[in-house]
């Protein structure tokens, strides 16, 4: 990925922003856990794939950073500007694949990430969606590397 793709509407360092407006109740405790302290959120400056990815519908913004040793993910970063289910999943993502084969990473699903933390409401199913691709896409670029 060229610099202009993460560059020109790249979010500030660190960067999570929360929309508090959609604090619902039927979340559950392990993923509010990871919207109210987030894991792995910041940059890796010497990154070997990043991808930035937008809902159109909704607003959210995602950008991932990887960073690889041989095929095992060694460090994944991100930041995000989104809802509550959007922050947690990216915040799991990060977490669970730390130290796993690049080919388990990729079986991360939207389905798989949208049921992990407790089933999300329908109208929240983007969240998955959004944090999926977006690693998806950073694993893509640092195989292009």
């Amino acid at each position: 990925m060229d610099s202009e793709d993460c560059g020109k509407n790249a979010l500030p360092e660190p960067f999570v922003f929360r929309r508090l407006m959609d604090s619902e109740p039927y979340y559950s405790d392990k993923l509010l856990d990871h919207y109210q302290n987030p894991r792995n959120v910041g940059v890796l400056p010497e990154a070997d794939g990043e991808a930035q990815r937008e809902n159109q519908v909704c607003g959210d913004v995602l950008q991932m950073f990887v960073k690889l040793h041989g095929d095992t993910v060694k460090e994944i970063r991100f930041k995000a500007e989104g809802c509550i289910p959007t922050i947690a999943l990216a915040s799991y993502a990060t977490e669970w694949a730390t130290g796993k084969k690049i080919g388990e990473v990729r079986k991360l699903s939207p389905a798989i990430l949208s049921a992990v933390l407790g089933e999300l409401p329908q109208h929240k199913l983007h969240a998955a969606l959004l944090v999926a691709e977006t690693l998806q896409a950073a694993l893509a670029d640092s195989a292009d590397s």
